[in-house]
């Protein structure tokens, strides 16, 4: 199978002069309000200062591999406030372009945070530029990531010496050991499969569902019982099964670029909606978790709406990227003595769960009417006696 060296840039799918819901608006709005007054310089010194943190740059700000040097243009290229204001509208077109993230929202505006709100008062107009940087440096590491399989390749090797190097292992806690180690399996395979041009059917038919049910036993061991069933209804519909023509699941394959992986699960426009605000709900008991979000909003995959069966490809190596980022930035922090920020708020955690449950039900029941042969797998998820 010949590749193609370029894939879809999925920013252009933003859809021009959007109308944002109330909550939504405001959230951008206020966001916007932090962000828009900071200089040009300073967010090219902070997305610098993310590429060192990531070991993609060393500490004189050159390439940590020759290879990288290839993606100059691409990875350093000039920042200003206007690329970051853009940024925040891409990522809202992909929030409102999910009825169940939408649904969320406005649910979670009924409620009241007083201590996120007074956190967010103390230290946005910090931490905000510092994230939507990483945001901006992220989403491009992403998208030449799915441009270019080299790439991928020095990252892997480069990210497995530097982890070593900094001892990663020590800063983690048992969950997140698991998950690193169940992330780089997928990468692997995908590396694989690009350069032989095949892709088994199954791919990720068990692997997906795995790592799901990581989170959802989190979510158990946390207390967040609702997210944990919807994670449950997430894993049952797995992709790379047999051809279901009712409910579009079905197998693994390539996409039209010759780059991406397609991945159907049942009913996937609405699966991945689904998908999207568990694991928004899911990582927002993080106290750092407005750095976590990030590898769900960043447009290269929270633009998906175009082409739905390529979220979890996207998905895969942003997460990946994210948890090197992230793990590499603890031990740099933890070695400096550098605070973490505290922006976790247990109730907001608990009613987006809430939320998440009532969607769940819903996707249930939309696939339900599309294949009613789906119910009776339904029913045993969601009447288990853990949950």
């Amino acid at each position: 199978m010949a590749h193609r060296t370029q894939t879809t840039d999925r920013s252009k799918y933003q859809k021009k002069d959007m109308k944002f819901d109330a909550p939504l608006e405001k959230l951008v709005e206020l966001v916007k309000s932090k962000v828009q007054v900071v200089d040009n310089q300073k967010y090219e010194n902070l997305v610098i200062g993310h590429l060192k943190t990531a070991r993609l740059l060393d500490g004189k700000g050159n390439w940590n591999a020759p290879y990288l040097e290839k993606h100059e243009t691409e990875l350093r290229s000039k920042v200003n406030h206007e690329q970051i204001l853009g940024l925040v509208d891409q990522m809202a077109s992909g929030i409102m372009e999910n009825s169940y993230l939408r649904q969320a929202l406005a649910e979670l505006e009924k409620t009241q945070y007083p201590k996120l709100i007074k956190v967010f008062e103390k230290e946005a107009d910090e931490v905000l530029p510092i994230i939507l940087s990483y945001a901006f440096i992220l989403n491009k590491v992403t998208k030449v990531m799915s441009e270019d399989v080299k790439f991928m390749e020095v990252c892997q090797e480069l990210w497995n010496r530097e982890r070593d190097r900094a001892n990663v292992n020590q800063y983690l806690n048992l969950f997140e050991k698991a998950k690193l180690a169940s992330i780089e399996n997928p990468v692997s395979s995908i590396i694989s499969y690009r350069r032989s041009g095949t892709v088994p059917e199954d791919f990720c038919r068990y692997l997906l569902p795995l790592n799901i049910m990581e989170a959802s036993l989190e979510d158990l061991r946390l207390g967040n019982k609702d997210n944990a069933k919807t994670a449950l209804i997430l894993a049952s519909s797995p992709p790379g099964i047999r051809a279901n023509e009712k409910t579009g699941a079905g197998p693994t394959c390539w996409g039209p670029d010759g780059n991406s992986i397609q991945f159907h699960m049942a009913l996937s426009k609405k699966w991945v909606d689904l998908y999207q605000t568990w694991n928004l709900a899911f990582v927002s008991h993080y106290p750092d978790y407005p750095y976590i979000i990030m590898k769900l909003l960043i447009p290269q995959v929270g633009l998906y709406s175009h082409q739905p069966s390529e979220y979890i490809y996207n998905r895969i190596l942003a997460l990946w990227s994210h948890m090197n980022f992230s793990f590499l930035r603890r031990a740099d922090d933890c070695v400096a003595g550098r605070p973490k920020i505290q922006w976790s708020c247990r109730d907001l955690t608990s009613r987006w769960g809430a939320v998440n449950k009532i969607s769940a039900l819903d996707y249930v029941d939309k696939v339900d009417n599309a294949d009613h042969n789906r119910l009776n797998q339904f029913q045993n998820i969601t009447s288990h006696k853990y949950l």
